[in-house]
């Protein structure tokens, strides 16, 4: 087949390039929203596309607002002030690139499916990029459990739940674990989920390693999980969707530019977004040996 070598692209190749990224963006991130990923119960998501919205994307609390018994015939006397706190994430430019040349094109049994190939990782690559991004906010938590050079156990996990049921916080919780801490809570010594003559769940764990719903969290594994420290510490987090803000500024966009000099073409795929902490009291880091 000819290779295509001037500055005009199929509109077909763009669309099947396009579609390729997000099914390698989808495949590998916990974390982007909308059709690229799957994350609206995960996070607490302001959505800036399209035009007028501005690089804010902003993430309001209210204060505990508590009801009291009255007395017939007296007037209410415990008015209390509404204090809302707001806190602004901005969203920045994200991209990756990738230079695709002219002879890897002519060494390929058919061109469009090494266009789709790049989509693929430069789907990848996002989100990765996605992941690195909210697990790096993890470490801002004030709430911390768990031991600079100690492996993760389940009193820790137990000891977060208490923590976030403490300050009340609402919906589903997420623990999101290092690859490392996981195998680590996994083969505690002693712990009931290592022994399968002891519970069904154990039984189970030995046949597939991956359960969602232990403790009744939902939980994820990446190695994209941040070192906490010089050492081999990471940073995991357990938390609520409130806890955590992510600006979504606009979609990812795929860019191509024909370079006849070094006879390459150049892909390039942006997206905007921004994270921040959205809830402090809604999030407690887990940092433990990994």
């Amino acid at each position: 087949m000819a290779q295509t070598v001037s500055g005009d692209v199929p509109t077909e190749w763009i669309s099947r390039t396009m579609k390729a990224a997000k099914l390698g963006l989808r495949n590998r991130t916990i974390f982007a929203p909308g059709d690229s990923g799957h994350s609206p119960d995960v996070l607490d998501i302001a959505d800036l596309r399209g035009d007028g919205n501005g690089l804010d994307g902003v993430f309001t609390r209210y204060g505990t607002v508590t009801a009291s018994t009255g007395a017939e015939g007296v007037e209410y006397a415990g008015w209390q002030a509404f204090t809302p706190a707001a806190t602004a994430v901005t969203v920045a430019k994200q991209q990756v690139g990738i230079q695709l040349t002219r002879e890897r094109l002519m060494k390929a049994r058919n061109e469009l499916e090494e266009w789709v190939k790049v989509g693929v990782e430069l789907g990848r690559a996002m989100a990765s990029k996605v992941n690195v991004d909210v697990c790096a906010i993890f470490a801002s938590f004030s709430h911390s459990e768990g031991s600079t050079g100690t492996n993760v156990a389940n009193s820790n996990i137990l000891s977060a739940i208490n923590t976030l049921q403490t300050y009340k916080a609402e919906g589903q919780l997420h623990c999101v674990l290092h690859t490392q801490q996981w195998y680590d809570l996994m083969s505690e010594a002693n712990s009931p989920l290592a022994d399968a003559s002891k519970t069904q769940l154990a039984e189970g764990l030995y046949m597939q390693y991956f359960y969602d719903d232990i403790y009744a969290l939902r939980w994820y594994t990446t190695q994209d999980v941040a070192t906490a420290n010089a050492g081999a510490d990471r940073c995991g987090a357990m938390f609520s969707p409130e806890a955590i803000g992510l600006s979504w500024g606009q979609d990812f966009t795929l860019e191509t530019e024909w370079d006849k000099n070094s006879q390459l073409w150049e892909l390039i795929l942006t997206a905007y977004w921004g994270v921040g902490i959205a809830s402090d009291d809604c999030g407690v880091k887990l940092v433990t040996d990994a």
